[in-house]
């Protein structure tokens, strides 16, 4: 790894296709060296935050944005990273990276994002 820790657990998102919130296996070499990172730094907290675009009600897009979340959350947890250490939430279309004025956009919307908390 030759990015700081903690700005590779900044930059680093998982994106998905309309309505689904399965991880994408080619996410599992990032979220391999997410879960590394917070093995050999256990004073790091982490907020898993889950995002959509902002097509469907916003009662379905956080409830899927919340499935992406807890998707990710329970990848860390099988992986031996610490329930205590992880929360999720559920963003759903609140806070857009992007306007969701394309298909483009609109995926780049559809996503999952990881902070460091205290």
């Amino acid at each position: 790894m030759t990015l700081d820790p903690a700005i590779f657990i900044q930059s680093f998102k998982i994106y998905y296709i309309t309505n689904k919130y399965k991880i994408d296996p080619k996410y599992h070499q990032g979220l391999d060296e997410l879960v590394n990172i917070l093995k050999k730094y256990p004073d790091y907290k982490l907020e898993i935050a889950g995002h959509t675009d902002n097509v469907g009600s916003d009662t379905y897009n956080r409830k899927l944005a919340n499935k992406r979340a807890n998707e990710v959350y329970e990848y860390l947890i099988s992986k031996g990273i610490t329930p205590k250490r992880i929360k999720y939430t559920s963003y759903a279309a609140s806070k857009p990276c992007v306007a969701n004025d394309s298909e483009e956009h609109r995926f780049l919307n559809r996503r999952v994002e990881f902070y460091i908390i205290q």
